[in-house]
């Protein structure tokens, strides 16, 4: 980082607003509860609908868009295709972090029991500490290998996918319906598979999508090793944030 004698600038970038962020989750909640009454009767039709062969590897690997092998792959490419944005990448590093936490702690509360053979339970709300016949270990237990099977509530693959498209779509625009469909594709591969239930994967993207937009919009990876840097090495440095941004505003869009 550049050192500068200036005072640390202020910041004036994007960002999604804590009630704005409140608002999405609150929309996502909503649609969960709306869904509640049906997931039972959609897990039934995706179980005979549910694809194989070819069809079903296929979408097993779709459904990793936003797991670490794809933002390894993706972080790649922009490293070769656009070097100046590629800082911007610790934006959605944090975002998925984030994201993942959230859905984690949301499951572990929950104790949703996955969706089983048949139309499936979609009440099974065990809490952090309940146990049933399907699941082996609380959901509190996270250390334990049964306890994924009282984490249905929320999907983490949903809330990833959707924090890959928000980066994605924020940096590239032209990219957004791209990335809006391979999110969508998620989840409904969430619910074919067999792994959730509907409302499932409406918590997860409202988790991933806010999350997602506060930290890209936000810079919020940016800005956290800007603040790192200047901590524990040079109270002096350029904040990088600031030649970031005047690249953004540079750049067509």
């Amino acid at each position: 980082m550049p050192r500068a004698d200036e005072p640390l600038p202020r910041w004036n970038g994007g960002g999604l607003s804590p009630a704005g962020a409140a608002a999405v989750l609150a929309a996502g909640v909503l649609v969960g509860l709306l869904l509640l009454p049906i997931d039972g009767a959609v897990h039934g039709l995706a179980e005979r609908w549910r694809p194989r062969g070819d069809i079903r590897r296929e979408l097993e690997a779709l459904q990793q868009f936003g797991a670490v092998g794809s933002m390894v792959v993706i972080s790649l490419a922009i490293l070769c295709l656009d070097r100046g944005r590629f800082r911007r990448v610790l934006d959605w590093l944090l975002a998925a972090g984030l994201s993942s936490l959230a859905v984690s702690a949301v499951k572990m509360l929950a104790g949703r029991v996955r969706p089983g053979p048949g139309d499936g339970d979609p009440w099974r709300f065990l809490g952090p500490l309940g146990v049933s016949a399907e699941t082996s270990h609380p959901a509190l237990h996270f250390w334990a290998s049964g306890a994924g099977d009282a984490w249905s509530m929320p999907s983490n693959h949903t809330a990833t996918a959707v924090v890959a498209a928000v980066f994605l779509g924020v940096m590239y625009p032209r990219l957004r319906p791209l990335v809006l469909g391979l999110a969508l594709l998620v989840g409904a591969a969430r619910v074919l598979l067999g792994a959730h239930f509907p409302s499932d994967v409406a918590v997860g993207a409202a988790v991933g999508l806010a999350v997602g937009l506060a930290a890209v919009k936000g810079m919020w990876g940016v800005r956290l090793v800007d603040w790192v840097w200047r901590v524990a090495v040079d109270r002096r440095a350029r904040p990088a944030w600031v030649r970031q941004m005047e690249l953004e505003r540079r750049r067509p869009r």
